[in-house]
């Protein structure tokens, strides 16, 4: 009988949905799942716009196995963060009909993370180095 209880208190533990597990991005930024589409890069140590692209390339390259010529879109802007605590936060997407963006014009810019603004994770790896 005690190894029946064991057995289901070890099947009822691992049952029980992991939360709080964010991508360590190679810049330091924290990246976690908003939804199935969408991703947010948090940053709680003020870091400049470049950094976040960087940390969103890196988890749709490792987390999401998106190629170099994959676009990354911003879903949302700057703004508090939507799945934790940790400060400031922008959500990207690599499937924007999925998120519901649409691409940003010729005038969207890096720096203020316009809804729609893109690029390919090949440019935005470069903010990496």
């Amino acid at each position: 009988m005690k190894c029946i209880s064991q057995i289901i208190l070890a099947l009822s533990i691992a049952a029980v949905p992991q939360t709080g597990h964010a991508f360590a991005a190679a810049n330091g930024l924290t990246v976690e799942p908003v939804n199935s589409a969408v991703f947010e890069v948090n940053d709680s140590k003020g870091a400049r716009a470049p950094a976040y692209w960087c940390a969103a390339a890196n988890y749709a390259m490792r987390e999401l196995k998106a190629g170099w010529k994959d676009k990354l879109y911003v879903a949302r802007t700057m703004g508090h963060s939507a799945v934790s605590d940790r400060g400031n936060a922008v959500q990207f997407t690599v499937d924007p009909a999925a998120a519901g963006v649409t691409a940003a014009g010729s005038g969207s810019s890096m720096e203020s993370f316009v809804v729609g603004d893109n690029m390919t994770l090949q440019q935005a790896n470069t903010y990496c180095h």
